[in-house]
């Protein structure tokens, strides 16, 4: 099941992942418009040091947050 992200570009590490949204494109597209239009703290922050702020989606096999080795 393909599942959305945020990412951002940095001049150090190229595009990195941000935020993650589940499976709901819409629940990501309302995280990215919060990010872009109304911010928070933490949003603040990240945009300090990451540019192209967008959604990206990620097919099931290369969601590494989801792999049960790495979260134990």
């Amino acid at each position: 099941m393909v599942e959305y992200t945020i990412v951002g570009d940095t001049e150090k590490y190229g595009t990195c992942l941000i935020y993650t949204c589940g499976t709901s494109r819409e629940h990501a597209e309302k995280v990215l418009e919060r990010m872009l239009n109304n911010p928070d703290a933490e949003d603040k922050r990240v945009m300090e040091t990451h540019s192209n702020i967008r959604i990206n989606d990620v097919a099931e096999k290369d969601q590494w947050w989801n792999d049960p080795f790495l979260a134990n």
